[in-house]
């Protein structure tokens, strides 16, 4: 037994006896996220919907705010929060979202199913549920079928996934989450060329070739936790993360496959802090069977209530790659990561850098991000545009009930990334896993406006339309211009001048129009229409793109490649 894991039982067995409620989480891109937004909007001052930058968000919190918001309850009990007004959306959606996660409504009534089947589907939410003292458990199963067609092309783009997903607690204690499912899927043209350059499928791992131009994987993820000390929770997992209240993160994202993490949340007063230990795979061309390469990555977010309305956070991260090992310098959950990669001979990638988010007036909220990668003021006072001033910044804003239009929400994102951010002299050290970038899915040398509206103008119906328009620097007659970060960022062919589009300019915009219908609990019908386009001299990409998708989905989030 290594020591690591002699450690790691020790720590366990001290704690056992200290163990508080179990937390289980709620990723982005749910329906539970539009409601979410709008809960956190329209409260304004909730101290955790604030925190709502870290996701997966807890779903105990996400509970509790329900309850606040829920504007019967309210009337009806002793309670001094301010209640707002809601839609008959809205209180259709935080009524379905309070029977999702009855565990933590102790005493509330259980929808009951029109037609039950034995004990499956004894409630709309779940297919098989325990719900006793010590013990809650639920098992649904999870489906993604759909079936497109690409104009301008023979071979017709598709998703066939299947699964399950069991979660739950025991005792109250120890709250456990896991999912497998099954996935065949062709995407469209400039899917399919984002696999054949970085040989890999967005958001997937190991994938193998299905049907000439298709995949072939499974999506497996899992996790425990556990509450020591009241505030303090620890997570163990395979699964992704994101830091950020905007669509996209400048900081992590969820592009990227799952990876293996502990992670460990503090919740006092106004703060938040997070500390994530990762292992991630290094760029790689898989040949045959062997021990692909490992590099690790540390994480700190400090975020505070600064007033009621802001939220204000700090991080930092490193990503480094030892052989066979962990930097057990990097274990230390109270340090400044720059310090440290200085005194081991700065070998490291470190970045750092702040957000912050503010609602205003119950109707809207603005955010940011900043992510500094290198940077050095002498260089900047000779306003040369020198290569190693790197940062990626993004600003954006939400509107809820717009133009006042019940569950119209808006939301805008500016996000850019000067040349060369994330990428690194050494290719095991860059800010990417399983070949696939962890922050902006871009890479880097962009500018990048991103529009979103979202309709539910009835419980069951659901629309978005989606717009993004970038400009890129592309790489250039063999020449490295920034964007791929990938390469290393020593390939460069001058000092100075550097600006964002330096390069093969390219000039892109995708649309995405999605209409769903719920026929039922987390059971949708589903249409979308996706056009694309691309512009630049060297003509590398898929210039044009026109895809139409149908399907139906069952406790699964939709699929977009929005890149």
């Amino acid at each position: 037994m290594t020591k690591y894991k002699i450690v790691f039982l020790l720590f366990i067995a001290c704690i056992g006896k200290n163990l508080h409620a179990q937390q289980t989480y709620i990723h982005n891109g749910y329906k539970e996220s539009w409601l979410l937004n709008r809960l956190e909007i329209k409260l304004q001052t909730h101290p955790k919907l604030n925190f709502s930058g870290i996701q997966p968000y807890n779903r105990q919190w996400f509970t509790e705010a329900l309850l606040l918001a829920d504007s019967t309850k309210n009337k009806h009990r002793n309670c001094n929060c301010e209640t707002f007004p809601t839609s008959a959306v809205d209180d259709y959606n935080i009524t379905q979202q309070l029977q999702q996660n009855r565990q933590f409504v102790p005493g509330l009534k259980p929808e009951q199913s029109k037609r039950q089947y034995t004990q499956l589907y004894a409630t709309p939410q779940h297919l098989f549920e325990v719900n006793d003292k010590d013990f809650y458990l639920v098992v649904n199963p999870l489906i993604n079928q759909s079936q497109g067609y690409e104009f301008g092309r023979s071979r017709r783009p598709f998703i066939n996934a299947k699964g399950v997903e069991i979660r739950g607690d025991i005792n109250k204690k120890v709250g456990f989450n896991a999912t497998i499912v099954d996935v065949q899927a062709r995407g469209a043209k400039y899917v399919r060329q984002f696999n054949d350059t970085f040989k890999a499928f967005p958001g997937a791992g190991f994938i193998k070739t299905f049907k000439v131009d298709g995949v072939d994987y499974f999506d497996a993820t899992g996790y425990v936790t556990f509450t020591a000390a009241k505030k303090i929770n620890f997570q163990v997992g395979f699964d992704k993360n994101h830091f950020g209240n905007g669509i996209r993160s400048m900081i992590l994202s969820e592009f990227a496959p799952n990876y293996s993490f502990v992670k460990m949340n503090t919740n006092i007063w106004k703060l938040n802090y997070q500390v994530m230990w990762m292992q991630l795979t290094q760029t790689y061309v898989r040949t045959f069977d062997r021990l692909l390469p490992k590099k690790f990555a540390a994480f700190h977010h400090l975020s505070i209530n600064a007033t009621p309305w802001l939220n204000v956070g700090l991080f930092e991260n490193i990503i480094y790659s030892r052989p066979n090992t962990i930097d057990l310098s990097y274990i230390n959950p109270i340090i400044f990561f720059r310090s440290l990669e200085q005194q081991n001979g700065s070998p490291d990638n470190a970045l750092l850098g702040f957000d912050l988010k503010a609602n205003i007036a119950k109707r809207g909220q603005a955010y940011m991000q900043f992510s500094l990668d290198e940077f050095n003021l002498t260089e900047s006072r000779r306003y040369n545009k020198w290569w190693g001033n790197k940062f990626a910044l993004q600003l954006g804003g939400k509107l809820i009930d717009a133009f006042e239009i019940k569950n119209l929400d808006l939301q805008a994102e500016l996000n850019i990334a000067r040349p060369f951010t994330y990428s690194h002299y050494d290719s095991s050290a860059n800010y990417a896993h399983y070949n696939q970038p962890l922050a902006h899915p871009l890479g880097s040398n962009f500018k990048e406006l991103m529009m979103v509206a979202r309709y539910q103008p009835y419980p069951k119906w659901y629309a978005e339309a989606k717009l993004m328009v970038w400009k890129q620097g592309l790489d250039s007659a063999g020449r490295n211009f920034g964007n791929n970060i990938f390469e290393l960022y020593t390939n460069r062919p001058s000092e100075d001048n550097w600006y964002i589009g330096r390069g093969n300019r390219n000039i892109a915009f995708n649309a995405n129009f999605w209409l769903g219908y719920e026929i039922r609990s987390n059971l949708f019908l589903d249409a979308n229409m996706i056009l694309r386009s691309t512009n630049n001299k060297a003509r590398v990409g898929v210039p044009n793109t026109l895809v139409i998708n149908i399907g139906v989905r069952l406790n699964m989030r939709k699929q977009d490649f929005d890149f």
